[in-house]
């Protein structure tokens, strides 16, 4: 135990995430039939690049399993603002011919449409109201 007295056995991992769909969502399943999609967030950075004078974009990879993928093919699709509640993973697969690839990626456990943009039609729906929350026994499958 440190000096200090202070001590923290547990580690805990959240992530919280504001951004718009960079493309429309599509449902695909696993071999056993469970639901996911894969998603791209463009989140504007909160500060200007001193060199440019201008805002940055971080572009970041989200995976969503049964309900909340469902629904977020369903109700948002290119440009729709939601907002994600998950946890960090870092896969390695590796490529033919290549050596093996690490990425990144945000699991959602809660989705949040903020203002969606219907894929079918582009319409619009300002702040609507629909928060999926995904079962606590749903877990990541390697795609």
């Amino acid at each position: 135990m440190p000096a200090s007295g202070w001590y923290c056995e547990k580690m805990f991992q959240n992530t919280i995430i504001v951004g718009r769909m960079t493309r429309n969502a599509e449902l695909q399943k696993t071999q056993e039939d469970r639901s996911f999609t894969n998603v791209t967030l463009a989140v504007q950075r909160s500060h200007k690049n001193l060199a440019t004078g201008e805002f940055e974009t971080d572009f970041i990879n989200v995976v969503l399993w049964g309900a909340n993928a469902d629904k977020v093919v369903e109700y948002c699709g290119k440009g729709s603002v939601i907002g994600i509640r998950g946890r960090l993973i870092t896969r390695t697969y590796e490529v033919p011919n290549f050596k093996a690839i690490r990425t990144t990626e945000v699991v959602g456990d809660r989705v949040s449409f903020i203002n969606t943009r219907r894929p079918a039609d582009g319409t619009v729906d300002a702040d609507t109201d629909l928060t999926v929350n995904l079962p606590a026994d749903e877990d990541v499958l390697a795609v």
